[in-house]
């Protein structure tokens, strides 16, 4: 079920079905594999210098699976960092985090909120040599999204993909791993991403 008590639309029914929606890494991505990593470094330290922080939004994203009671949840694999990920990214200036989360969303994911998303918890990481406060939210994936989780054209989502939570991707990013465990209350919220 999605959007309300409707029925799964055929896309959100073959990307659960036939696993992740992909695409093939291109040249593009290649190069943007290549560079983003060291040119983020360099940004970020001089960043750093200055004295600057950034804050980052993410969604955990939960449905219910359409063949039983469990439960899915939305991951993307970027083009730049290895592992599944949740959805998200950086604010722009002057941007709450409940829109830049729908932004994001849109961008990376081809999904819009419908509904005001529950704040998880705040964290701090060390990205690139930057401080980083990833702010989690979850997202009800049944009732509080509209539209398909899909590949929306840009460089940086390789695949998306809904997985069983008994049943993730081996290359599931350890950070993911961890939030999923404190959303189960399998171990205490950590300060840290």
């Amino acid at each position: 079920m999605n959007g309300g008590g409707t029925e799964l639309d055929p896309r959100q029914q073959a990307a659960t079905a036939a696993g992740p929606l992909a695409q093939a890494p291109g040249l593009r991505h290649r190069l943007l594999a290549l560079i983003y990593g060291p040119a983020n470094y360099v940004r970020n330290t001089l960043r750093h210098l200055l004295g600057q922080q950034s804050i980052g939004v993410c969604a955990l994203i939960l449905r219910r699976k359409p063949a039983d009671d469990g439960r899915e949840v939305l991951l993307v694999r970027h083009s730049y960092r290895p592992g599944w990920c949740l959805p998200g990214g950086g604010l722009k200036r002057g941007e709450t985090p409940i829109a830049g989360l729908a932004r994001e969303l849109r961008e990376e994911v081809g999904l819009t909120l419908t509904q005001p998303p529950r704040l998880h918890h705040i964290y701090l990481q060390p990205w690139y040599g930057m401080i980083d406060y990833p702010i989690l939210f979850e997202v009800d994936g049944d009732r509080g999204l509209a539209g398909a989780a899909q590949l929306t054209g840009g460089l940086e989502i390789l695949e998306v993909g809904w997985f069983a939570l008994d049943a993730l991707p081996a290359e599931t990013h350890p950070a993911v791993l961890r939030r999923l465990a404190e959303w189960r209350g399998e171990r205490p919220m950590s300060a840290h991403w």
